[in-house]
């Protein structure tokens, strides 16, 4: 088991890798949760696939604007 200063200093370098462009294929590996974010491609919905082995997916689309009537509306 790690203790924090290690996990920050092992998050720091791996963070570092990835600006970087340059993290190995083997610290891609054994993920637990995955982010997919299409939003910058205008992409407002969409299904994202989980990955064997991993625990939860967060699917991010854009944003869309909508006009909503007010909840004391009579149409609303």
């Amino acid at each position: 088991m790690s203790g924090l200063a290690t996990i920050n200093q092992e998050i720091s370098q791996l963070s570092k890798k990835a600006n970087d462009g340059k993290l190995g294929d083997n610290e891609l590996e054994m993920g637990t949760f995955t982010i997919s974010n299409l939003g910058m491609y205008g992409v407002t919905n969409f299904s994202a696939v989980i990955y064997p082995e991993q625990s939860a997916l967060l699917a991010i689309g854009g944003i869309e604007t909508r006009i909503l009537p007010a909840p004391d509306s009579p149409k609303g």
